[in-house]
């Protein structure tokens, strides 16, 4: 019985490793590390999901939750210190057309 608990434990840990290194992959392919002024923390941004949703079968709500998360952190950024007015404004305009 502790080795099939071991062993599930073990799987969850692997799984979440790999899902923390295709955040930060794909934080870098979509050159988000690029941005001076950005704060891009895969793993801050990854572990809210993680600890909510921890089955292993919600690895991709996981996943688009942490993605979501950097995103949110940079957009922040952008209004803190990193945008101009202008690009600012641009982005509202466009998000309100969304």
């Amino acid at each position: 019985m502790v080795a099939l608990a071991a062993d599930g434990f073990h799987s969850c840990q692997a799984l979440y490793q790999q899902e923390l290194q295709n955040l930060k992959s794909w934080a870098k392919e979509m050159r988000l590390d690029e941005m001076e002024f950005a704060r891009v923390m895969p793993l801050v941004c990854w572990l809210p999901p993680a600890s909510t949703m921890f089955p292993s079968e919600l690895s991709e709500a996981r996943l688009a939750y942490g993605m979501k998360n950097i995103l949110v952190t940079a957009v922040d950024d952008l209004f803190d210190v990193g945008g101009s007015k202008e690009e600012l404004e641009n982005l509202i305009t466009l998000i309100e057309k969304y």
